[in-house]
């Protein structure tokens, strides 16, 4: 099974509401590919970034220092 999805570019949205059907994911689960993909886009670093990992999703939301929702740019 490939490590990485199809999706290549996401942005990461802070976000005060979560939608109802959101999958809420800590950040110290997340895979170290995906705590980099989400880092990055927080520091807001930009451009491609590479696949998206597999255990990262778009409308995921993602609990750091704050919420932030994935989301495909």
């Amino acid at each position: 099974m490939s490590r990485y999805s199809a999706t290549p570019s996401i942005a990461v949205t802070e976000t005060e509401r979560l939608p109802t059907a959101a999958r809420v994911r800590s950040f110290d689960e997340l895979s170290d590919a995906a705590k980099d993909r989400i880092l990055a886009r927080t520091e807001g670093i930009a451009g491609d970034l590479g696949p998206l990992p597999d255990d990262l999703r778009e409308d995921d939301v993602v609990v750091f220092t704050r919420y932030y929702r994935v989301v495909a740019s």
